[in-house]
């Protein structure tokens, strides 16, 4: 009987004893399984190291190359906003010799290089393709998927515009049947050289300045004749020639060209990103 009156008496100092034990023994619980889950992890990345998501950077040798050649040119003394040409060329032009006619030099070269395009496009043309161009540069996955990209959006813009319904068909029918030239044409594709030779065979010039320039005059006036009133061959290419380093869509024809000299560094590259490239083909 006193045992019981005693114990009744101690037990709120029991009651707090034991509060105390239950909390103390949860955190400790918590504190232990928090440090085991840690540790645990930390153990998991030692052995296992997580790879850092690098999706969003361009790591092919053309990005590599690129990021390096940038970096040696530009000069970061200046202030990018205030001199642009400086900030980006600064350290190249510090770093390279060019001499004091360069100017008068290029200005001959550039007429020298454009005359010789102007006459001889094809040939120029060929020469381009075996030296400078891949073999696939027609056929580059990456530049054919950029292209049905544009068509589709081009398409999608069409059909989201508020537009008569005979205009946005039309409008439709004639996006989807634009011409591609992509490089140049096929038959510089071919070691067969009788269509070129065939051009080119009335081209016999001297050393007199004016009688070439007569002699070439009356052969564009001749070959602008022969095809008057003949069917237009839509894949002829008769505008721009295949060294351009330019693209161009001509409303006439309803066809875009992409010459060879214009799918190259640093305009078009397939390891390049796409960003890149969509910059500089459009």
């Amino acid at each position: 009987m006193m045992w019981i009156i005693s114990n009744n008496r101690c037990s709120p100092r029991w009651k707090k004893f034991t509060l105390f034990l239950c909390i103390f023994a949860y955190l400790y619980i918590i504190l232990t399984t928090s440090c085991s889950i840690f540790l645990g992890t930390k153990q998991r990345n030692v052995i296992h190291p997580q790879k850092k998501n690098n999706d969003h950077l361009c790591l092919t040798s053309y990005c590599i190359k690129a990021a390096n050649y940038l970096l040696e040119s530009i000069n970061e003394t200046v202030e990018q906003c205030e001199n642009l040409y400086e900030f980006t060329c600064g350290r190249w032009l510090k770093n390279t010799n060019i001499p004091n006619d360069a100017n008068y030099l290029l200005e001959s070269i550039n007429e020298t290089v454009e005359l010789c395009e102007t006459l001889y496009e094809f040939t120029c043309g060929r020469w381009l393709k075996n030296t400078n161009i891949p073999n696939d540069v027609r056929h580059q996955d990456t530049f054919q998927m950029m292209q049905d990209q544009l068509d589709n959006t081009l398409i999608n813009l069409l059909t989201t515009l508020p537009s008569n319904s005979t205009i946005e068909s039309k409008a439709i029918t004639n996006a989807r049947a634009i011409v591609e030239k992509i490089g140049y044409p096929d038959y510089l594709d071919s070691n067969n050289m009788t269509k070129l030779e065939n051009d080119y065979a009335e081209y016999n010039f001297n050393s007199l300045f004016l009688r070439n320039t007569l002699i070439i005059d009356r052969l564009i006036v001749k070959n602008n004749l022969q095809i008057l009133r003949k069917p237009v061959d839509r894949k002829a290419w008769a505008n721009w020639a295949p060294t351009t380093i330019n693209a161009f869509y001509f409303p006439l024809y309803n066809d875009i060209t992409f010459p060879a000299g214009f799918l190259q560094p640093p305009f078009f590259h397939k390891d390049a990103p796409k960003y890149l490239n969509y910059g500089g083909k459009y």
